[in-house]
């Protein structure tokens, strides 16, 4: 075991004694509470640092692309949240994120870029005349999947690649929602197919999320026991520079959480998606036809005898043609003889482990142990030899407010 790793794992005694020094509410507690009504504004945030030891040097998206030694003051979050009881149909909501984030050159070369980003604003209206319709207006996160966009709020220590790659991240336009019973109807409208700005992961095949409208709409079903729902968004997005026109995007998602569920059981949560995309040349042959990925994440979180102590599990696989979601071959060498940009066909998975420590009323501490592999050597290691398998460890603290 190398220095840094002893360091480590001397370290983890002491977390864990902390984490039997007091009992606090679990983690997922920030950011947007629909039960809000005041005359004084609601304001919060937190403070996201980590340290990451990575098994490679990742030929492409991992970890968020953490290197081998890595320690970041990870994203500083602050919303504003008002609904007063004068006017209690209307409410406004503002959050904005600064993130450190790494900005690879070359293997020699990198810097650190500080982010701001608006992560939402928006204007939500629910008037006694609309009998139960509710407008949004803004910035918001998208209501689809199993995935939120706060870094607090998942139960890992990494956003899932479906999530930073595949289902919108957010939306710039507008919402309608309406319940019937235990059915909900969404519908949205947006300036184009959001994805994780904040983190600087571009969306394979786009250039501009802005050209065209993107269309979404859900159909949930929320009984006591569970809540799901199915999804469908469609776009008709610029494709590279290079390329000439525009390309039809569609993607169908059906997400599920159980609600009703035993003390021991936090979360349970899965997720299935299909994309389709139209007009993709065939990595093999150049004929340009329709392409498809598929994928499915499962995710669950189990209390312990300790109030303070849950451990979560995480398991994602992601198969996809000619390239549409994670590009092409990172470690393309032109001069090897058996050098391959593009791949017909490749198969993602990953899978995490997560304990995570709620220590007093403000601090979340979690520990992550991350695998990633694929059936294509897509990650490289100190020596830029291309594998396919990657893995990492994550110690992650939080301050929320």
């Amino acid at each position: 075991m190398g220095t840094k790793m002893k360091v480590f794992a001397a370290l983890l005694p002491i977390v864990l004694i902390f984490s039997f020094v007091s009992t606090s509410q679990g983690a997922n507690y920030f950011g947007y509470d629909p039960e809000w009504m005041s005359d004084v504004p609601k304001i919060g945030g937190y403070v996201d640092v980590y340290f990451t030891y990575s098994d490679n040097f990742d030929g492409q998206y991992n970890g968020l692309e953490a290197e081998k030694v890595d320690f970041t003051v990870d994203r500083l979050e602050l919303f504003i949240q008002h609904r007063s009881e004068q006017m209690p149909w209307a409410e406004g909501y503002f959050e904005a994120s600064i993130t450190g984030k790494n900005i690879h050159h070359t293997v020699e070369e990198q810097r650190d870029e500080t982010d701001i980003t608006l992560d939402e604003a928006y204007l939500r209206v629910s008037p006694p005349a609309l009998n139960g319709l509710t407008l949004t207006g803004g910035v918001y996160d998208v209501p689809i999947g199993i995935g939120p966009n706060e870094n607090i709020d998942i139960w890992n220590w990494q956003f899932k690649m479906t999530n930073l790659l595949v289902v919108p991240w957010s939306f710039t336009g507008g919402m309608a929602e309406y319940s019937i019973g235990d059915i909900d109807l969404t519908a949205m409208i947006a300036n184009g197919w959001g994805y994780s700005e904040a983190y600087g992961i571009s969306p394979v095949g786009r250039v501009d999320p802005d050209t065209e409208k993107a269309y979404a709409g859900r159909i949930g079903f929320s009984p006591e026991a569970f809540n799901t729902g199915i999804s469908i968004v469609y776009a008709n997005e610029k494709i590279d520079p290079a390329m000439s026109g525009y390309r039809n995007r569609t993607l169908y998602d059906w997400d599920f959480k159980l609600e009703n569920r035993p003390a021991w059981l936090n979360a349970l949560d899965f997720e299935a998606w299909m994309l389709e995309v139209e007009d993709v040349p065939d990595a093999i042959t150049g004929v340009v036809d329709d392409s498809e990925a598929w994928g499915v994440v499962v995710q669950t979180n189990f209390q312990t005898g300790w109030e303070s102590l849950s451990l979560s599990f995480a398991y994602e696989i992601i198969n996809e043609e000619d390239d549409i979601v994670f590009g092409g071959n990172p470690n393309f060498d032109p001069l090897a003889p058996d050098a391959t940009l593009l791949y017909d066909e490749q198969t993602r998975q990953s899978f995490e482990f997560t304990p995570i420590w709620a220590i007093g009323d403000h601090v979340i501490v979690a520990l992550t142990w991350r695998a990633d592999w694929s059936d294509e050597d897509i990650f490289s290691d100190k020596k830029d030899k291309p594998e396919d398998s990657t893995w990492l460890a994550a110690w992650e603290w939080y301050y929320y407010f």
